[in-house]
């Protein structure tokens, strides 16, 4: 359903974070312990994103509209 409203980069960016979302519900779900590992993976993965959103917001404003 949401693939027709947003684009195929942003739909593989949110896939990116089922690592995340499946380690938050093994923490809070079935009460398993975070390691030092695991917290670093997880915030890369979430940085990455970030870092890619950031840049491809920074990148959308610098692009000259196509001529009509």
């Amino acid at each position: 359903w949401s693939q027709g409203f947003i684009s195929a980069n942003r739909t593989a960016l949110i896939l990116a974070t089922e690592p995340a979302w499946a380690l938050a519900a093994a923490v809070v779900l079935a009460g398993q312990r975070l390691g030092l590992l695991q917290a670093v993976g997880a915030a890369l993965v979430l940085a990455a994103i970030v870092g890619h959103e950031l840049a491809s917001l920074k990148f959308e404003a610098h692009v000259d509209p196509a001529p009509p």
